[in-house]
């Protein structure tokens, strides 16, 4: 599966926006890095449109490297939904 990778820095704030006809709410997402590691993004009430805000703050002493994204559902399927090179 082909997915998007991103470059971002430690100490900074990164959003992710859910929306669209699947409960997002009960979704779990989180940055995993190659040991397995994970850093949870913290979620938003749903807004009018049924929008959801996932954000997470890099520490300013995360390791550089490559990390992805998880989404894990109510039944605990994982899947990796883009790639993050923290530089």
């Amino acid at each position: 599966m082909t997915y998007p990778v991103y470059s971002v820095g430690g100490g900074k704030e990164q959003n992710i926006v859910l929306g669209g006809y699947t409960n997002q709410a009960s979704w779990k997402i989180r940055l995993v890095d190659e040991k397995d590691e994970t850093l949870d993004f913290a979620n938003s009430r749903t807004d009018k449109n049924g929008y959801i805000v996932y954000s997470i703050i890099l520490p300013d002493e995360l390791p550089t490297g490559a990390y992805r994204i998880e989404t894990v559902s109510l039944a605990n399927e994982v899947s990796v939904v883009a790639g993050v090179n923290v530089v």
